[in-house]
């Protein structure tokens, strides 16, 4: 009916609402400046700016490793827990948009809670490397239990785990890749190709998904967030050799 797509249009639309404000003011508080003279374009020059030497700047490739690796794990759970409560849990379809209320809402609080406590911890003791060791082996801890979980109240657990991971992740994140920059003077580059870290998981588990899930009986989400615990784990274990950043 018009009035049910008018319903599910208002929690897609209302949202966007603040930016006919946010827009203009962001464009009268931050003007342009005069535009410098740019050199012709060079496709060679233009890809070349997406490498990043490791062997010339090894805690930048440390930092964008990890980065990868971890947000590759949280992407497994992320993008298959409609497949997961209906394969595996037997949950209706029809029952499955609660369930994943439940699991963003817990998701939620976690990090607007837990986060800002791990930005302050972290400025308090001085220390980035153990706020993103820590919150990555609570996210592979959490998908293990996901790998094992038969009930609604495990994989419910691990759905805290991996939302505690998240939120201390998201408060020293940035803070990290910031502290490995090669050259503040190229921020942006060095940033804009720290961001392929995090976009590209979001493309790469989903199309690695049906190959771990194809093991066996082709619905082995056991096979699939095992998998995910590797990356969680890895990604752990490659923020140690950062040396610039403690």
């Amino acid at each position: 009916s018009v009035t049910g797509v008018q319903t599910c249009a208002l929690p897609i639309f209302v949202p966007w609402l603040p930016s006919v404000i946010a827009l203009p003011l962001f464009c009268y508080l931050l003007p342009d400046g005069p535009a410098r003279s740019v050199p012709p374009f060079s496709l060679p020059k233009f890809l070349s700016g997406f490498w990043v030497n490791p062997l010339a700047y090894p805690d930048f490739g440390w930092a964008f490793l990890s980065r990868f690796l971890v947000l590759m794990a949280a992407a497994f759970l992320l993008t298959y827990q409609v497949f997961f409560f209906i394969d595996r849990l037997g949950v209706a379809p029809e029952d499955v948009p609660g369930y994943i209320f439940i699991t963003k809402l817990t998701i939620g609080i976690l990090t607007v809670t837990l986060t800002p406590i791990a930005g302050w911890l972290a400025d308090r003791f001085g220390r980035i490397k153990p706020f993103v060791v820590l919150p990555a082996l609570s996210l592979t801890a959490g998908l293990l239990a996901a790998s094992v979980a038969d009930t609604l109240t495990i994989f419910l657990v691990a759905v805290v785990l991996v939302g505690i991971g998240q939120a201390v992740y998201a408060a020293v994140d940035l803070a990290l890749c910031v502290g490995v920059l090669p050259d503040q003077r190229n921020s942006a580059r060095y940033m804009g190709v720290m961001g392929i870290a995090s976009s590209l998981p979001q493309s790469l588990a989903p199309a690695m998904a049906p190959l771990l899930l194809a093991i066996g009986t082709g619905q082995n989400f056991t096979a699939m967030f095992l998998c995910a615990a590797l990356f969680g784990l890895f990604g752990a274990a490659t923020v140690v050799p950062i040396r610039k950043v403690r």
